[in-house]
């Protein structure tokens, strides 16, 4: 079963860009590559990668303290630094052709 956002809100816009089949009813199957748990890792994922602390992302991800090792959770921190350094890498990720299609632009 979907949540309400997933099927109400979630699902229908990755029809409209065609990512996912369209469905009659909006009845639509439980798929973990195109939830939103997809976009949580996905976003976690280009964190690590880019090698931010762990703590940090397990604290944007929401995770509470009890949920995580103590080691993590008592020892890891969180700095500025730190968000934004998640801030450049998750725009890279997202928009990372955004200046080779403002220079596309500009040539016309």
């Amino acid at each position: 079963m979907l949540s309400w956002f997933n099927g109400n809100v979630w699902k229908p816009a990755l029809e409209e860009t065609g990512l996912i089949p369209r469905y009659s009813r909006h009845d639509y199957p439980a798929a973990p590559a195109d939830g939103m748990h997809a976009v949580r890792h996905w976003y976690s994922t280009h964190l690590q990668d880019a090698g931010l602390p762990l703590a940090a992302v397990i604290d944007w991800l929401g995770h509470s303290q009890d949920s995580v090792p103590l080691a993590v959770g008592t020892y890891g921190s969180v700095t500025p630094e730190a968000f934004e350094k998640a801030r450049q890498v998750i725009d890279t990720a997202t928009y990372r052709h955004a200046d080779d299609e403002e220079d596309q632009c500009v040539s016309r």
